[in-house]
């Protein structure tokens, strides 16, 4: 069993937009609402509690998300106990996607950042499902250069400006991200990942997280599997809104559900549920 009073720092990490404040919304309803029979209850208001309740508020109402600043984070901690009389104060830092990115375009880091990255065991990393950057193979490579060739066009490899988050495939930032992480953390060995797929609801229900891992990012799949850096990792599909937010009648469905928590999807292997705080059990008690 984990020690509560010290291993109690989650860390949420991801590239801009990946689904980092939208999960932290609906955690914040499911664990003050408890409409749902989970582990984990809040047990004190948070500091942050403003904050979270403009979240809150936003994500009932299926209204665009606040995203975080590049310049600042928000250090979100929040008390809960579980049904079983544990208690746990939970550190959840949520650092800008964009100071993420920076790992990679720039291998920038600043103070703040540097100081959770060296003091955490437990991470969280967000990955959005319909927002991958694939890598071109060689065949798609060839093709292309033929089909420029016989319309006359001219291939200039000097034109076309380096962008490292549009020209790189995703998998190999985050990989890089990840192994960043892992060599300024104090632990020789990281406890627990949690991989969130995020927008799971565009994904064909017939797939698993962990096959879909290894279908569209199999570079992060060998990675995680060699142990290399984390000994446990879970592959969890999220979708902490439910469906798409930019359809009117997928609004709608979702605004009119009776309870707001149901909107959530969770699957993880077989698994399927509405509670986030399952991700939050396996992280800190298993």
């Amino acid at each position: 069993m984990i020690d509560s009073s010290t291993a109690n720092k989650i860390l949420f990490c991801g590239l801009p937009s990946s689904g980092k404040t939208t999960f932290l919304a609906a955690l914040s309803y499911q664990l003050e609402s408890g409409e749902l029979n989970s582990i984990f209850k809040l047990k004190g208001l948070p500091n942050e509690r403003t904050f979270l309740n403009v979240l809150a508020d936003k994500w009932v109402n299926c209204s665009t998300m606040l995203r975080t600043e590049v310049s600042s984070s928000e250090h979100i901690s929040m008390h809960v106990e579980t049904n079983n009389d544990l208690d746990f104060i939970i550190n959840m830092p949520d650092f800008s996607g964009e100071k993420w990115q920076a790992l990679w375009d720039e291998h920038e880091i600043d103070d703040d950042l540097m100081s959770e990255l060296t003091d955490h065991e437990r991470l969280v990393l967000f990955v959005q499902a319909d927002n991958i950057n694939v890598p071109i193979s060689i065949l798609d490579e060839a093709e292309i250069l033929s089909d420029n060739q016989e319309a006359n066009v001219e291939v200039n490899s000097h034109s076309a400006k380096w962008e490292p988050n549009k020209h790189v495939p995703t998998q190999v930032i985050i990989v890089d991200m990840l192994r960043k992480i892992a060599s300024l953390s104090k632990s020789k060995h990281l406890h627990n990942l949690a991989i969130v797929v995020s927008a799971w609801d565009t994904v064909d229900d017939k797939i698993e997280p962990e096959q879909f891992l290894k279908k569209e990012l199999p570079l992060l799949a060998q990675y995680i599997e060699c142990k290399f850096d984390y000994e446990n990792v879970k592959v969890f599909g999220v979708s902490a809104q439910g469906g798409d937010l930019t359809n009117i009648d997928s609004k709608k469905n979702l605004l009119h559900k009776d309870c707001p928590s149901k909107r959530v999807m969770v699957r993880q292997g077989d698994n399927k549920s509405s509670d986030l705080t399952l991700i939050l059990s396996w992280l800190l008690i298993e």
